[in-house]
């Protein structure tokens, strides 16, 4: 690390990065005093998997461990209990300890396909906050008023209309500020809805006589529907355990209108690289080609196997084997009621269609089928269970799960 220039380091830190603060002349004069520096991520474990919306804060992590600083994984298994509001148009469910503990069992092994975890600090922050008195919790909580969270745009939607805003939430934001107190970080990561909470880290660190962590953020990754932020409440992501052939199959799910999004977080290619894609796609070149490009390399990082997938894909895609190309969707619990799911909000949440209108002419012309029967126009509320297979046209299909 000693012999990587200071100017280099920044520059290969500050890549992809949507904001670093206070600035990223603090970062230079940070490097410059410590040399090596400590870095943390935090990463609550509310399901099973871990998505490649997180790879793109795991990758910068990756980053600095590769230029040599010391790098600090949080499971946050208590922060968990309480649930991060960041982004949410309505509280999470609450989690019990064991749902916790399961979730949690897998999380270091699915970073270590990014990280060095010989190399890493890995701290479940339970071993500090449920310590805390409560007499402690007061004292954090001095720390914030009510005014100041509501500046926060989910919790001021919230607010306006109307929504629930719970205490405990109000918890997690001070929560998180203190596992930095706890580990002592120079820098912090996240998500750019991340921000408010990585900053009362840098009050509360103040606040305790300890000098504050820089601020790093990066932009968050659209899920496979093309609209939302991928999550795994949402049903729009594509984990790290997912079989090369689902993974595979649900990058080419995506919209073409953001391949190069995914290209920009989820590989190493330049600027120049994805700025000549976007140009050779505006002059009518074919949009699969690249998403062939996309899968392939993402399925190799995580499999090593993303050739013969792409092979396969390709055969089965020209031979219209539906179930060969079928990527997993997953259905969120939200769409589902009394058992059913709208066949066209479903459509549309998955990226499959446009619009509403899409999906009904789809339906009416009879090209979407359920496990090979056509999907009645008069009825398109469908019992889910998991497991079908869902056809639109010839060439598109997906086995549908069913979210926790």
């Amino acid at each position: 690390m000693g012999s990587t220039p200071i100017d280099k380091q920044v520059s290969e830190i500050l890549r992809g990065v949507a904001e670093i603060l206070p600035s990223e002349e603090e970062l230079a004069a940070r490097l410059k005093k410590r040399g090596k520096l400590r870095v943390k991520l935090g990463i609550d474990p509310t399901h099973t998997d871990l998505t490649l919306g997180h790879t793109v804060v795991l990758e910068k992590l990756r980053t600095f461990q590769e230029l040599g600083h010391d790098v600090i994984y949080i499971i946050g298994d208590f922060t968990a209990l309480v649930g991060d509001p960041s982004g949410r148009k309505k509280a999470r469910p609450q989690l019990t300890e064991e749902q916790i503990r399961q979730y949690a069992a897998t999380f270091r092994e699915q970073a270590g396909k990014i990280l060095d975890m010989d190399k890493a600090e890995v701290r479940y922050n339970s071993e500090w906050l449920a310590k805390l008195s409560m007499k402690d919790c007061i004292e954090l909580c001095s720390q914030m008023t009510v005014a100041r969270m509501l500046e926060r745009e989910d919790f001021g939607e919230r607010y306006r209309s109307e929504t629930p805003i719970y205490i405990h939430e109000f918890l997690y934001a001070l929560l998180q500020a203190y596992d930095s107190v706890a580990v002592k970080p120079d820098i912090e990561i996240g998500a750019t809805e991340q921000k408010f909470n990585l900053l009362m880290g840098r009050q509360l660190m103040q606040h305790k006589g300890l000098q504050p962590q820089l601020v790093l953020t990066m932009p968050i990754l659209i899920g496979t529907d093309g609209v939302m932020k991928m999550s795994k409440s949402e049903g729009n992501y594509i984990a790290l355990t997912d079989t090369p052939q689902d993974m595979f199959g649900k990058v080419m799910s995506i919209p073409d209108g953001i391949i190069t999004h995914y290209f920009r977080l989820l590989t190493q290619k330049g600027e120049d690289e994805i700025a000549a894609m976007e140009k050779a796609m505006a002059e009518g070149a074919n949009p699969m080609d690249f998403k062939l490009d996309l899968a392939e390399e993402i399925t190799k990082k995580f499999h090593s196997i993303g050739k013969q997938e792409r092979d396969r894909f390709i055969a089965a895609f020209s031979e219209g084997d539906k179930e060969a190309i079928a990527g997993r969707i997953s259905v969120p619990p939200r769409l589902i009621k009394d058992g059913k799911v709208d066949i066209v909000r479903l459509l549309v949440e998955i990226g499959a269609v446009k619009s509403g209108n899409e999906a009904r002419r789809l339906i009416a012309q009879g090209a979407v089928k359920i496990d090979g029967k056509k999907v009645n126009p008069e009825d398109t509320q469908l019992k889910v269970l998991g497991g079908e297979l869902l056809e639109i046209g010839k060439k598109k299909a997906y086995r549908v799960a069913v979210s926790e």
